[in-house]
């Protein structure tokens, strides 16, 4: 059993494409009730999902945060801020990678302001990872992805909040890769690319 797998209930491995949806705003309470779902078919939800493609059939790890309150609450009972989803590569000859997703249903022109808050909670998610020791940056190379699943043609979504410049900026202070896509493409155990 790794330590993805000790740490984490309902932690998957697999190297298939994987879905995400987050169903917790629906209009239909009896569809929001679901939450987070992670799936290897694309569910076909109205409002779109969050696509990793895995073309190379490379071995990763799949958790669902939902499926993890423990891991996510305080002492005193307080809950931490924290993103949908993690997928975690198995294997790679140095560094792996690990994907930390945070997705935002909302109206087209709040997308700036759900992107700021989904850089939020994507940080949030890191720190408690690595004070967890869960992920540290000797193992991991880590990357957030942005996604707004009814918006592709609005990507990539981190520029609603950095320049190229900034980017790479942020890149070199946070040692974070920043995508803002609703398609990652799993490149091998170390890297990932916008699909």
């Amino acid at each position: 059993m790794s330590s993805m797998e000790r740490v984490f209930s309902g932690c998957v491995v697999s190297n298939v494409d994987s879905f995400v949806v987050d169903y917790t705003n629906d209009d239909d309470k009896s569809v929001s009730k679901r939450g987070v779902e992670i799936t290897r078919e694309d569910p076909g939800y109205e409002h779109g999902a969050f696509h990793l493609t895995d073309s190379f059939a490379v071995e990763y790890y799949t958790v669902n945060f939902e499926h993890n309150p423990a891991f996510f609450t305080r002492v005193d009972g307080k809950k931490l801020r924290n993103c949908e989803c993690m997928f975690s590569s198995c294997y790679a000859k140095k560094k792996k990678w690990a994907l930390l997703l945070e997705m935002k249903y909302s109206k087209e022109k709040n997308i700036k302001e759900n992107a700021i808050n989904a850089l939020d909670e994507l940080e949030k998610t890191k720190d408690i990872l690595m004070e967890r020791n869960v992920l540290n940056l000797d193992e991991y190379r880590i990357y957030f992805d942005i996604s707004f699943p009814e918006y592709s043609h609005r990507e990539p979504f981190q520029s609603f909040l950095f320049s190229q410049e900034d980017l790479l900026d942020y890149k070199e202070k946070h040692k974070v890769n920043l995508f803002g896509y609703n398609r990652i493409a799993v490149a091998n155990g170390a890297y990932l690319n916008p699909a």
